[in-house]
């Protein structure tokens, strides 16, 4: 496989690196408390599905001890190399990535009916065809084995106050960056169905909110601001924005860390725990 070919749409450098250590340090008390209202303990075998850089891996392989197992799957060679490589360094057996597409998972782990649950987060809104990702997901899990999901709609609605034109236009570009892209920004709102579809109950269903409250230093600003920095200079080379415009954002970034008097809506997280039936 081409790593460049199958590149993130936000790369996969050492500023994706610190920015999904970020983004996973803010989501982790609603991620625990999925995995724990699922029921994830000592002895299970859980998928990372889209394992990226590990973050999730090295977390479910605490939660599994060494008597359990964590697969992780990514389509990007480096990261897959990078959470082995870790894994190896620090001594945890029972972590295992793999490379490879989500809608061929089936493909890479033949062993079918073999896992007792798959978390994938912000996995399928990338995905140009999530319905056969969830259909092989389908075939991995044990009987009565959970797919927990946690994934957005109406991240467009992400806005900063006072409002800015500059930084609507850029959330946006975004959105139609995420489009071009192939995938689906918006897939909760379609999970329900999807999954119903393709044999599972929906046990749970929740939307969680985050506000980045301006100059409190939270990983709820940190995250905004990466994101912002990383990705408006790829929407400026694209011509989705101005230098201005470009300019402009990363000032309301500057303000984000700083000034008390402003703050910035997070895209909602939608959260389902579907089981096998």
């Amino acid at each position: 496989m081409d790593d460049k070919e199958l590149e993130y749409i936000l790369g996969t450098g050492i500023e994706e690196l610190e920015r999904l250590a970020i983004q996973h340090r803010l989501w982790a008390s609603a991620t625990s408390a999925a995995w724990d209202r699922a029921g994830i303990g000592l002895g299970h075998s859980v998928l990372d599905f889209g394992c990226g850089p590990g973050n999730v891996s090295f977390d479910l392989a605490q939660l599994v001890g060494r008597e359990g197992k964590v697969y992780g799957i990514d389509q990007s060679r480096r990261f897959v190399n990078y959470v082995n490589q870790q894994a190896k360094n620090n001594h945890i057996p029972q972590i295992e990535a793999r490379l490879g597409s989500a809608e061929e998972v089936a493909a890479i782990f033949p062993e079918k009916n073999n896992f007792d649950f798959v978390y994938a987060r912000w996995l399928l809104c990338w995905l140009p065809n999530p319905e056969r990702a969830i259909e092989q997901v389908f075939q991995l899990l044990k009987p009565g084995g959970k797919f927990i999901i946690h994934d957005y709609f109406n991240w467009g609605t992400m806005a900063m106050a006072p409002r800015s034109a500059a930084f609507e236009k850029a959330v946006r570009a975004c959105v139609e960056t995420f489009d071009e892209a192939g995938g689906d920004i918006e897939i909760a709102a379609r999970l329900p169905k999807i999954l119903k579809e393709q044999g599972f109950s929906i046990s749970h269903k929740q939307v969680h909110q985050k506000i980045a409250w301006g100059g409190t230093y939270g990983s709820d600003v940190w995250w905004m601001i990466t994101f912002f920095r990383n990705f408006v200079p790829r929407l400026k080379e694209m011509g989705k924005l101005s230098g201005e415009e470009a300019e402009e954002v990363f000032g309301l970034m500057k303000e984000l860390e700083s000034n008390d008097e402003v703050f910035c809506t997070c895209p909602p997280l939608f959260e389902f725990i579907a089981t096998k039936s």
